[in-house]
């Protein structure tokens, strides 16, 4: 009687980690780049942008300065959610207001920021949005439309894990940080889907195709006991028949041999009415 099915069947589904994806760790290159780019845009001074780390889990950044932007391609929508820290706001403010960076930037505190200090974080990241969906037109290879999203977003939902991508900018000698945070499904499906279909797919399939041939290939194995010692006198005198004495015995360790490499040692064994050979160890 079979058994039934139960749990002990099934193996769980492993979770994707993102930042195990060299496709997401390139496109967290591109983004600090797009961010530098966005930045000397508007004070053409030395902006140092620098990719820090992907974060996973289960809520983005949740402060009043995000902004939710809505990256779409034929392959479906990005949701990403993008913020500034504080002290990269107010460095900005400096760095727009015509600093140089001989005073450290005002700190901003914990206040809500003022309409200007808003206007400026709106037009900043409307102009970094162009030039995310630029690189990501470019990464994945198909073009990407941005929009601003207003609709409120849900600061914790239950199977909508996000992964953040951390930049480091530093200017004027202090640092700040830019936060891009992405819905982690739509991300590893823009990722899967800008694979080239049947670029590879040819290439793997002869692969598959060899691997198999090979697998079916016939090897021809050669089993030694040991060598033996017989004289020039000996090898002479030989006739059918006659018996030569091995030093080797049942228990003594046979090598097999493949193209003239010795591949494994066993021992002597029996199959039914056949001898036969026992692998021990592959020979390295």
């Amino acid at each position: 009687m079979k058994q039934p099915l139960s749990a002990s069947h099934f193996k769980a589904r492993t979770r994707e980690t993102v930042s195990a994806i060299p496709s997401a760790v390139k496109l967290s290159a591109l983004l600090a780049e797009a961010c530098r780019r966005t930045f000397v845009h508007f004070v053409a001074i030395s902006w140092r942008v620098t990719p820090d780390r992907i974060e996973e889990s289960g809520t983005g950044p949740a402060d009043s300065s995000v902004r939710s932007i809505r990256f779409e391609s034929a392959s479906g929508s990005l949701t990403t959610d993008i913020a500034l820290d504080r002290p990269l706001i107010s460095a900005l403010l400096e760095a727009f207001m015509g600093g140089s960076g001989m005073e450290s930037p005002f700190d901003l505190g914990e206040r809500p920021l003022s309409a200007i200090e808003n206007g400026l974080l709106d037009l900043v990241c409307e102009t970094l949005a162009s030039e995310v969906a630029q690189t990501m037109s470019s990464h994945f290879g198909r073009p990407f439309s941005h929009f601003r999203d207003r609709e409120a977003r849900n600061p914790n939902p239950a199977d909508n894990e996000r992964a953040s991508f951390r930049l480091l900018v530093n200017v004027f000698g202090h640092s700040g940080e830019v936060l891009m945070s992405m819905d982690n499904s739509e991300l590893i499906h823009q990722i899967r889907s800008s694979d080239p279909v049947g670029e590879n797919a040819e290439e793997d399939a002869a692969c598959n195709r060899l691997q198999r041939q090979v697998g079916r290939s016939d090897v021809e194995l050669t089993v030694t006991l040991g060598p033996e010692t017989l004289s020039v006198e000996d090898i002479t005198t030989l006739l059918p028949g006659r018996m030569i004495k091995l030093s080797s015995t049942v228990s003594t360790p046979v090598t097999l041999w493949s193209g003239g490499i010795a591949a494994f040692e066993g021992g002597l064994a029996r199959s039914g009415d056949r001898l036969a050979v026992t692998i021990a160890a592959a020979i390295v």
